[in-house]
């Protein structure tokens, strides 16, 4: 629960990016390595291949390095992480499907998003629908960078859709509206988009849960496909609403997305004419070390008014801003590799946690929105990797501890679905105690 509760708290982040829930992290570490090697409990490390293999492409990649300080302050960071995950997931796999955290996580998200509307509206915004222009400050909440605040916003968005199971439709909903709310005050291009693409995938996904068939999901899927086509061919093709349309981007945060993107294409392209020169990787967290000449110059730092304050030097380089960019780039194509089979793993979690929770069933299976979730909201981090080093953060390990907590508890104990009548299940213990007679 304490983990929970202070994932999101990294401002004012600390040496290193250090935050308040590191020194529990760290004492529950201690603890558990103890109990562990006392004996007392088996501990089941995921994704141990993967990530091996990541850290395997990450050392040899730090022999490149411009700044090895920071390559072995990137390196800590990861094992760090990736052990809190370890023992997040050992932990929370006797937990069921830890309905209290779930909640716990969106009331959490929901004082975040109040805190980064109060952050905008405070920072000369005179209502909340001057949120939506593309200029003005940004908000943070509770972290130091507004991607950061809308990649958790957005996740947590899709924890609230999990619980629908478990609180009311008007609560559920108004959560999300208000999470929504505060991904819009981030500004954050990614994040929205994360969230759009996550959303389609959680909408196919419950209608599977459902027991959709096939044909019916494809056709709505096409569906989908086709509405959204004949949009575009209206906007820009007969030229309809084509006014309105630039009238829209010119005054909301639409009008971000091109400018983003031009500054993400000229980190990215300085960075790849560096690698052209270190094939196995310029060195972890080496990106924002590269020395920039003067065409290489990117924007400048905005004032704190404008966005967070980053102090960065302007003739050195700034992050990638890109999960499978920065993998490549820093760590090599062998972390880039098995950093996608981490991801297709997790997805692959998902799914197997849910056929054996079903267990062939043809009803109802309690068990689908969370299932649906969890699959949408690891579609939308993987979307908006593109716009930022999601990898980085501690909610999204979290998140993963959750997911393999998950399959570890349906694979060891096996729960009676409750759409099974009580009778049949006095039936088999009578069945059973006669057998044991």
């Amino acid at each position: 629960m304490i983990a929970v509760c202070l994932a999101p708290v990294l401002a004012p982040p600390g040496t290193g990016r250090t935050a308040i829930i590191d020194p529990v992290h760290v004492v529950a570490l201690t603890v558990f390595t103890v109990v562990w090697l006392a004996g007392r409990r088996p501990v089941r490390v995921p994704f141990f291949g993967p990530v091996l293999l990541i850290t395997v492409g990450s050392v040899l990649a730090t022999f490149n390095a411009t700044n090895p300080g920071a390559a072995l302050l990137t390196l800590i960071q990861d094992a760090y992480l990736y052990a809190c995950f370890v023992l997040l997931a050992n932990l929370l796999r006797e937990r069921g499907d830890f309905r209290g955290l779930r909640l716990a996580w969106v009331l959490t998200a929901c004082g975040v998003a109040i805190y980064g509307i109060v952050q905008v509206v405070t920072h000369g915004h005179a209502s909340l629908l001057d949120v939506i222009k593309p200029r003005g400050f940004r908000a943070v909440g509770t972290f130091d960078q507004p991607d950061e605040l809308a990649d958790y916003l957005v996740m947590s968005i899709f924890m609230a859709l999990s619980l629908n199971e478990e609180v009311g439709r008007a609560v559920r909903w108004s959560a999300i509206a208000l999470m929504g709310i505060g991904i819009v005050a981030t500004k954050a291009n990614g994040g929205i988009t994360a969230l759009m693409g996550g959303l389609v995938a959680w909408a196919l996904v419950r209608a599977w849960t459902k027991r959709a068939s096939l044909a019916g999901l494809v056709a709505g899927a096409l569906l989908a496909a086709s509405v959204g086509l004949a949009a575009v061919w209206l906007i820009w093709g007969a030229g309809i609403g084509s006014a309105q349309i630039r009238q829209l981007e010119a005054n909301s945060i639409l009008g971000r997305m091109s400018h983003s993107s031009e500054g993400r294409m000229q980190i990215w392209a300085g960075l790849w004419r560096r690698y052209a020169s270190h094939p196995l990787g310029i060195g972890p967290g080496n990106s924002r070390w590269q020395v920039l000449t003067i065409e290489e110059l990117e924007r400048t730092t905005a004032p704190p008014t404008e966005t967070f304050y980053s102090g960065a030097d302007p003739f050195l380089s700034k992050e990638a801003h890109n999960d499978y960019v920065s993998f490549l780039i820093e760590r090599g194509p062998l972390a880039l590799l098995f950093m996608l089979v981490l991801r297709f793993q997790v997805f692959g979690q998902i799914t197997r946690w849910w056929k054996r929770r079903a267990g062939g069933r043809t009803g109802w299976v309690r068990g689908g929105p969370l299932a649906a979730a969890a699959f949408g909201a690891w579609v939308a981090s993987s979307i908006n990797a593109n716009t930022i080093e999601t990898l980085h953060f501690r909610h999204v390990w979290l998140f993963l501890a959750m997911v393999c907590a998950l399959g570890m508890t349906v694979g060891e104990q096996p729960q009676a679905q409750p759409d099974e009548p009580a009778s049949g299940i006095g039936a088999r213990m009578g069945a059973s105690l006669g057998a044991a007679t």
